[in-house]
């Protein structure tokens, strides 16, 4: 069995039990596959070694989470809401990307590592939020209008 096999049936098994087990805690399902994630790297269980195999399972998450996004979002509802996707969206990546720079710089961390790191959270977050929604089956639930007029 080819290696990057073995260790994609690896991480999908532990990403199941992290999310049985986050479901049990009542935590939602990215936090436990976070879990999963930071349980397989090479500092914890060591299921992934090398920075290429983590390179490699990354961008296979990345396809499947694109995926999913895909499925639930249709170009109907995104051409309906494309002001306040746009600006909201905008606003949330920025927000977010900027105080998480802040705190890594805070706790000593260059800024240009900083800001890398602060967009790396701001799309997970967005993923996350957007999961969310999901679970609570508010995606399609009306919503308050935005601050500002339409």
């Amino acid at each position: 069995m080819p290696p990057l096999f073995l260790d994609i049936t690896l991480v999908f098994a532990l990403a199941v039990l992290a999310a049985l087990a986050g479901h049990r805690l009542g935590l939602p399902l990215p936090a436990g596959l976070l879990l999963a994630g930071v349980l397989a790297g090479p500092d914890m269980l060591g299921l992934v070694h090398t920075h290429h195999e983590i390179e490699q399972l990354s961008e296979i998450g990345v396809v499947l989470l694109l995926f999913v996004i895909g499925l639930e979002i249709s170009l109907a509802d995104l051409a309906q809401l494309r002001r306040p996707f746009l600006v909201g969206g905008g606003l949330q990546f920025a927000g977010t990307a900027l105080v998480a720079a802040l705190l890594l710089n805070a706790l000593g961390l260059p800024w240009n590592q900083g800001i890398y790191l602060g967009c790396v959270a701001a799309l997970s977050s967005t993923a996350i939020v957007l999961r969310l929604l999901q679970e609570r089956s508010e995606l399609d639930a009306p919503m308050a209008g935005p601050p500002w007029p339409a």
